[in-house]
C-alpha cells in the first residue's frame, strides 16, 4: 500500500523480514497462529520549505555544515503498519505509525529530476538528513548516506 508517496518510495526487503522488523512479539504470534494479518506500508510526503518549521530547516542546516550538502528536498517520511485481527468473529484494524524497529529498515526513493546530476564533471552524492524529535522536545539529526542506482 502506499496511500501517500511522491517519492516512488518503497521498501528494500521480503516480507517476512519487514514483518519481524516492524511488528512486536504479540503481533508476530497473533499473524503466525493465522489471528491476524498484517499490511505495512511506506508514505513519503514531498513538504514545501514554507512548511518546514525554522527549527527543523536549521537543525538540518546544522547537520550538514561541515559536509559541503546542499539541501535539496524536504520529506515528511513514515512508517505504517495496519493489523487486522479476528477474535471471535468480529474483525478489528488498528493502523498505527511505526516509531520504532527491531532493526534497520532500508528504502528507495526516487530522485526527482531537478536533483538528478546530469554534469559528468560534478560527483553528486545523495543524502538523507533524518531530523527527528527524540520524544523529549529536541530535535536530533542523523546523516544516512545514500546509494544512488539507475533504474
Amino acid at each position: 500500500d502506499s496511500s501517500a508517496n511522491d517519492m516512488g518510495a518503497m521498501l528494500d526487503a521480503d516480507s517476512i523480514g519487514v514483518f519481524n522488523t516492524v511488528l512486536t512479539e504479540d503481533e508476530q504470534t497473533s499473524v503466525a497462529e493465522g489471528k491476524s494479518s498484517v499490511s505495512v506500508y511506506l508514505e513519503v510526503v514531498d513538504v514545501p520549505v514554507e512548511d518546514v518549521s525554522d527549527e527543523e530547516i536549521e537543525a538540518a542546516s546544522v547537520a550538514v555544515a561541515d559536509t559541503q550538502t546542499e539541501l535539496g528536498k524536504y520529506l515528511d517520511i513514515n512508517l505504517f503498519k495496519e493489523v487486522t485481527t479476528e477474535d471471535e468473529g468480529e474483525t478489528s484494524t488498528e493502523t498505527s505509525k511505526v516509531t520504532e524497529t527491531n532493526s534497520t529498515v532500508r528504502i528507495t526513493i526516487e530522485i526527482p529530476e531537478d536533483l538528478i546530476n546530469d554534469d559528468e564533471d560534478v560527483n553528486r552524492k545523495y543524502r538523507i538528513v533524518r531530523v527527528h524529535d527524540d520524544g523529549f522536545g529536541n530535535l536530533t539529526t542523523e546523516i544516512i548516506e545514500g546509494e544512488y542506482k539507475e533504474l
